[in-house]
């Protein structure tokens, strides 16, 4: 079936904020936790809720709370400036509305914080929806997000393609009933982590993903 609409990974997919993180984890493990976890483990969660993350450092409620406000605190400062969209990304989001897509993000970040960034960089306007993470009770890899995305769209399931650079985007694809694509360039995760999880594509630029999305019709 030929897709109507293109839903969107946030982080890692449309903005590059791989720095932003990744530096405001490392302050926050250091500061609350007293050591420094490597990468693999502060961002092997990364594309679902803050909370659940955190829920990997530590099994003291009172530690996650502090790592939680630490890591807001310093990322949350200035946040538009510490990340950007990828090279492509709003041209092929303007290009897909043109032609007569509709548009959405889906994302686990709060929607405040999601729909500001998308606003500093000229996105949001260009968008037919925004799910975030209190417009659904379930999230990433759970459907629940697609599944409100779809419904707030007005279209069906199967009409739809989510695009995103995490595993748990492609679960949430596949628990869905949604084509998924994988994207490389989120730095987060790499090819193979993305192979595993059987994506209808793997892409590692706008360029080809925009080629990609063009092949289904």
């Amino acid at each position: 079936m030929k897709p109507t609409a293109i839903l969107f990974d946030l982080d890692g997919t449309v903005l590059d904020t791989y720095d932003a993180i990744a530096v405001s984890m490392r302050h926050a493990s250091e500061a609350v936790l007293g050591k420094t976890l490597p990468d693999s483990v502060l961002l092997a969660q990364v594309g679902q809720p803050l909370v659940t993350q955190v829920e990997a450092f530590s099994d003291d409620p009172k530690v996650r709370e502090d790592f939680l406000a630490f890591y807001r605190k310093e990322n949350e400062a200035g946040l538009c400036d510490k990340s950007k969209p990828f090279v492509g990304m709003k041209d092929l989001i303007v290009s897909l509305k043109n032609s007569g897509y509709q548009v959405g993000v889906v994302t686990s970040k709060r929607h405040q914080l999601a729909e500001d960034s998308l606003r500093y960089y000229g996105i949001y306007k260009h968008l037919d929806c925004l799910i975030a993470l209190e417009e659904s009770v379930n999230h990433k890899p759970h459907p629940e997000p697609l599944i409100v995305a779809t419904k707030t769209l007005g279209v069906m399931l199967e009409s739809c393609v989510y695009v995103g650079d995490s595993p748990f985007d492609m679960q949430a694809a596949h628990a869905a009933g949604i084509r998924g694509i994988g994207v490389t360039w989120g730095k987060f995760f790499g090819r193979e982590i993305l192979e595993g999880e059987s994506p209808l594509e793997i892409v590692d630029t706008p360029a080809e993903l925009e080629e990609a999305l063009a092949r289904l019709g």
